[in-house]
C-alpha cells in the first residue's frame, strides 16, 4: 500500500509534469539551495492541482463503484477511505460517510467554523481567514497592525460595498 508520503510525492511530481506539458508559467525556485528549478507559479500550481483533485475524485468513484459491484460493504469502503481512522474520534457513522461521499451529499460534521490559515507576504503573520465575509477585518485574524495587505482588502471591500449600496438604490 502507498503510504501518504509517496502519495504526495506522486502528485507533486504529477504537477510538475502536467505544467510542463501544458505550458503552464513557471518561475525559478531555490528553496535554500545554490541550484534553482522551476516550478509552476502559485496560480498555476492551484488550477492545476484543482484539475488534479477533481480527476482523483473521479477516479475514487468509479473504484467505489467497483468495489460495490465486488459486493464490497460501505463499511469496508468506509475503512479503504480512512474514515474510520480520523482524528478527534472520528464521525459517528464512517459507512453513512463513505456513502455520502460517493453520491456527492457531504454530511460535514458540526465543527466550529471553518477556517483557512496562510502567511501574509506583507505582514509575514499567520493569518486565520474565516472566508469571504462582510467584514475583511473580523475574517482575517492575524495581520499585524498597519498591515498594507489587509488595509488593501478593507480599501477593496470598501469600495465594493459603496458600489453595491449605489447598484441598491438605482
Amino acid at each position: 500500500m502507498v503510504t501518504e508520503a509517496e502519495a504526495r510525492l506522486a502528485l507533486s511530481a504529477a504537477l510538475q509534469r502536467v505544467a510542463r506539458w501544458s505550458g503552464a508559467e513557471m518561475v525559478a525556485e531555490s528553496g535554500g539551495k545554490a541550484e534553482s528549478v522551476m516550478v509552476p507559479t502559485a496560480a498555476a500550481a492551484l488550477a492545476i492541482a484543482r484539475l488534479l483533485e477533481l480527476a482523483a475524485r473521479g477516479e475514487a468513484i468509479a473504484a467505489i463503484r467497483r468495489l460495490r459491484g465486488e459486493g464490497r460493504s460501505w463499511k469496508a469502503i468506509a475503512s479503504l477511505l480512512g474514515f474510520d481512522a480520523l482524528p478527534d474520534g472520528g464521525v459517528a457513522d464512517p459507512p453513512l460517510l463513505a456513502f455520502d461521499y460517493a453520491a456527492g451529499l457531504p454530511r460535514p460534521p458540526l465543527l466550529a467554523a471553518p477556517q483557512f490559515v496562510w502567511l501574509c507576504s506583507e505582514c509575514k503573520e499567520t493569518v486565520s481567514d474565516g472566508g469571504p465575509d462582510d467584514s475583511r477585518t473580523q475574517t482575517q485574524r492575524g495581520h499585524r497592525d498597519g498591515c498594507k495587505l489587509l488595509a488593501a482588502e478593507i480599501a477593496k471591500w470598501n469600495g465594493q460595498s459603496a458600489e453595491r449600496a449605489t447598484d441598491n438604490r438605482t
